[in-house]
């Protein structure tokens, strides 16, 4: 019998102020922490955060800050 469950949403943050694989690994820490997380990949060349998880973007973004880091923020503005 197939898994009725909804896939896993994934997340791409943009982390502001890591300059190194130290600081990656310090965001990728706190975020695996959140509950409902299921995997983080950090790449401090992109400066982005990868999440697979159920944790929710408010979250996420607290964590990274409590870390240390900032999270990016974008706007968009749709003429329909």
């Amino acid at each position: 019998m197939p898994d009725a469950s909804p896939p896993l949403p994934r997340l791409s943050l943009p982390i502001e102020g890591m300059t190194c694989a130290a600081c990656a690994g310090r965001v990728e820490r706190a975020l695996r922490k959140l509950p409902g997380v299921v995997e983080v990949q950090v790449n401090p060349a992109t400066d982005r955060a990868e999440v697979l998880g159920s944790a929710g973007a408010a979250a996420m973004k607290q964590a990274v800050e409590a870390a240390g880091y900032g999270v990016g923020v974008a706007r968009f503005d749709l003429a329909i």
